[in-house]
């Protein structure tokens, strides 16, 4: 997730990898995909519903915080989230 998002691009195929790896069990792992997600795969519907499921969901006050910090940078295409974002 680190050197994709350090190399700045990624094919469809990786970016679905990345947001797959959102439901990883590691803490630390969601956070580094959550990290490189809005610069790879921007304000997507799979990728907003990841950083979401994320935010709702996750019992990881650092993933929460990163999703919601993730969400912030995606702007007015995570207008899906501002429920939950205001919650």
């Amino acid at each position: 997730a680190e050197a994709f998002g350090t190399w700045g691009e990624a094919d469809a195929d990786v970016q679905a990898d990345l947001i797959g790896l959102l439901d990883d069990a590691n803490d630390e792992v969601k956070v580094r995909v959550i990290r490189v997600v809005p610069k790879l795969a921007g304000g997507t519907p799979a990728a907003v519903d990841g950083l979401v499921q994320r935010l709702a969901n996750d019992d990881s006050d650092a993933v929460r915080a990163e999703a919601a910090r993730a969400l912030g940078q995606l702007g007015e295409q995570a207008k899906a989230a501002g429920g939950e974002l205001l919650r």
